[in-house]
């Protein structure tokens, strides 16, 4: 809630407390419908942003009891054993027990830009080690730049060195624009009434003016004011542009960062599913001196390798074809699986 809401509720109160009721009525009313109007409008937003952050969730290939099983990250525990390859972000902190070629990079957690080697190293790591030399470690967050590997969970959620990071966040003060602007305005009006209505109560002393009917002179001097319906109006501009926001595939979880957005000369995202599905997919492979073009979308488990606009098929007798499906084969790791509940791959 903005000052002004805080300083229309204490003003309710002192104007039930000298008899005018219905006037105290009316303020309450229109705070109750500010309220109610920016708490449905930031709640649908809720909803929406909660079911987007569900279609960001990953799935892994976890070892439990000596069986390979599929499971939602959220799940991941201490002690399980993680499958990660080239592409995916690391869940969990854990330490390497099996890697070939792994290459991390860890830009996120140290900023350093260059990817780093991974290696299993059976050794003690102190808790003093830097977290750029600790090579026998991966940290969540972090994404796989290349290789596969498997390591044992020692750490998740806030448990991790990410996570740690992120319980400072909340301490971090980010006052929106409009908010700095919306309680100048509102000190500003404040202090102003306040010195007005001060300079006529001294004056009406002076001039021998009943207390009780000065006070109720004054106390309907302030309210009449202070900008009652401000709170309302800025509820109902940054629910508007919160909804042509949205027209355009734009969510804003707080009104008020809407006013922001329009503020902003530049916006720098992460393209790789932020803006994309962050689904890769081979479009063209290149075998000897045979260039080979592959249809298909994301992960869906249909499409054809076309020669010169022609699929493709083991009956062609290509050696070079042949070849080039045994190494994809053999070199493979992934698993692909359809989830029945966001109907994809």
């Amino acid at each position: 809630m903005t000052p002004l809401v805080y300083v229309l509720l204490v003003s309710s109160v002192v104007i039930s407390i000298t008899g005018t009721i219905a006037d105290a009525c009316i303020v309450l009313f229109i705070v109750v419908l500010n309220c109610s109007i920016g708490a449905i409008q930031e709640y649908r937003l809720a909803r929406i942003v909660g079911h987007l952050e569900n279609l960001q969730k990953r799935d892994y290939i976890v070892v439990r009891d000596g069986q390979k099983v599929v499971i939602d990250e959220e799940n991941i525990v201490p002690g399980d054993i993680v499958i990660v390859q080239d592409g995916q972000k690391v869940p969990a902190d854990g330490r390497i027990i099996m890697a070939y070629d792994l290459v991390v990079d860890e830009s996120m957690l140290t900023g350093e830009s260059r990817p780093v080697k991974k290696m299993v190293e059976f050794s003690d790591i102190s808790h003093s080690e830097r977290l750029d030399t600790q090579h026998t470690m991966l940290f969540a967050g972090t994404s796989l730049v290349s290789g596969y590997g498997q390591m044992l969970v020692i750490a998740i959620g806030k448990s991790t060195e990410s996570g740690k990071i992120q319980a400072y966040i909340p301490d971090i003060v980010t006052d929106l624009p409009l908010q700095k602007d919306l309680a100048q305005l509102i000190r500003f009006v404040l202090i102003t009434i306040i010195v007005i209505c001060l300079v006529l109560f001294v004056l009406g002393i002076l001039d021998g003016k009943p207390f009780g009917e000065l006070f109720a002179a004054l106390l309907a001097l302030f309210m009449c004011a202070v900008p009652q319906g401000l709170p309302v109006i800025m509820t109902l501009i940054l629910a508007v542009g919160s909804y042509r926001l949205a027209k355009h595939h734009i969510l804003a979880k707080r009104l008020q960062a809407v006013e922001g957005l329009g503020r902003a000369d530049i916006l720098v995202v992460d393209k790789t599913g932020t803006l994309t599905s962050n689904q890769l997919m081979v479009s063209r492979i290149v075998a000897d001196t045979t260039s080979y073009t592959v249809t298909g979308s994301g992960y869906d488990p249909s499409g054809s390798i076309l020669l010169d606009n022609q699929v493709v098929s083991h009956a062609h007798n290509d050696p070079v074809y042949e070849r080039m499906i045994q190494g994809a084969y053999l070199l493979d790791r992934s698993q692909v699986t359809f989830n029945k509940e966001a109907n994809r791959f």
